[in-house]
């Protein structure tokens, strides 16, 4: 498998702390040098949060290469709408990132993440209650996990497709454009998600940058975004995926009855858990989500910020959890669809 995380061997110091801390044995030495076996690597980033000689880093496109092309579209992660103090509000980030002549495709986004709520939704109140919980696969690594350790949770996973793919597949369905799609990562996993998609033969994203390189460009321009007041007014559910929970609040919103949810984040956490799954003591649960990263995908190793601030700002973000009947007859068209699934 591939990953995403490269060695700098002339900064290593042999310290030896990213073998200790890699939950999947995939360091190692070998001729005297660190190298990482990609059949092991979930891209979780243990490794790199555990190196303090930066020998260890992100495998990203060329940000500056990327935005000097004509006309950059941009897929960003939810993590990306809470690394700002300045910008309160998402859509004034997206007033920002319009004012460099971005393409930022948070349409279709939106439209996608309310589509894998539903989608997932639909797939546990379908699933007998001896094969619950369903588990997400959200988190690329967990995915990744679940593979190599815990093979027999595979049928538990849903088969979904990952929702910053899907906004761009509609992009591409409603353009029919061949322009190339650059995400916005706040982790190596999802770089390495474009790059070896799970369950589908090719990404229709391109490119891959993390969230910290992008966001830092933003803050050294200074730029100051319209008022609220005049902003396209967005629900903001999907922006919330970002920190533990937002997943499993999403999809609640989307069923007809009140589900039992379990929302874990941390690598400790996550195995635990599908440990304890593995053992059949979750059997009253209907849905668990997982994410590696310390309270949630905010706490990726891609980020600009402190992943406390950046789960207060969306705690403190005006989230509209409703969902409409235009928002139910939008979905529900999507999910007619049929191209959200993964088969494998």
């Amino acid at each position: 498998m591939l990953h995403s995380v490269k060695i700098s061997r002339e900064a290593c110091q042999g310290c030896v702390n990213c073998i200790r801390v890699c939950p999947a044995e995939a360091i190692r030495i070998v001729d005297g040098e660190i190298s990482i076996i990609g059949e092991l690597c979930i891209d979780c980033g243990e490794c790199l949060r555990s190196c303090h000689r930066q020998a260890l880093g992100i495998e990203e496109d060329d940000w500056n290469r990327i935005k000097e092309s004509s006309r950059v579209s941009l897929v960003p992660d939810p993590v990306f709408f809470s690394q700002f103090s300045h910008y309160m509000n998402p859509s004034q980030l997206e007033e920002v990132l319009s004012s460099f002549d971005f393409n930022v495709l948070i349409d279709e986004v939106e439209e996608a993440f309310d589509l894998c709520a539903y989608a997932s939704a639909q797939m546990i109140a379908r699933t007998p209650a001896s094969s619950l919980p369903l588990i997400s696969c959200y988190c690329p690594s967990v995915l990744r996990l679940i593979q190599s350790r815990f093979p027999e949770l595979l049928s538990r996973v849903v088969h979904v497709c990952s929702p910053l793919e899907l906004g761009a597949d509609l992009w591409r369905m409603r353009t029919n454009s061949s322009v190339p799609v650059t995400l916005l990562a706040p982790c190596s996993s999802k770089i390495t998600m474009i790059r070896e998609p799970q369950g589908r033969e090719r990404s229709p994203i391109n490119h891959a940058v993390t969230v910290r390189r992008v966001a830092r460009s933003i803050m050294a321009s200074n730029v100051t975004p319209a008022s609220v007041q005049t902003l396209k007014t967005r629900n903001n559910r999907w922006v919330q995926w970002a920190r533990r929970g937002g997943e499993a609040r999403h999809i609640q919103s989307f069923s007809e009855k009140k589900l039992t949810m379990l929302a874990v984040s941390g690598m400790r956490n996550t195995i635990d858990v599908l440990q304890e799954l593995e053992l059949g003591r979750l059997r009253s649960v209907d849905f668990i989500e997982c994410r590696v990263c310390d309270t949630g995908c905010v706490g990726g190793i891609g980020t600009a910020d402190s992943r406390f601030l950046a789960n207060l700002r969306l705690n403190n973000m005006s989230t509209d959890w409703e969902i409409t009947p235009k928002d139910l007859r939008r979905v529900e068209e999507l999910y007619a669809m049929d191209f959200w699934s993964i088969t494998k």
